[in-house]
């Protein structure tokens, strides 16, 4: 039988410029790191990221996004 999770997962990325071979800068994102939270968590991806830069000292670039 399958359980379903009870945590919600954040990927953490920080973006990457990489010029390419037409002289044009290209926007990659990076994974960093990724966070859990339990499902019953009201936490959003804004409040994952501010407790990121705020607390464990990330950089303000990072984006983070929830992953379903």
């Amino acid at each position: 039988m399958f359980l379903k999770s009870r945590t919600r997962s954040f990927g953490v990325f920080i973006p990457i410029q990489i010029r390419n071979r037409y002289g044009n800068w290209v926007v990659h994102l990076k994974e960093v790191d990724k966070v859990f939270y339990d499902m019953s968590s009201k936490v959003t991806a804004d409040d994952v990221r501010r407790a990121l830069i705020e607390h464990d000292g990330f950089s303000h670039k990072i984006e983070v996004i929830e992953e379903w």
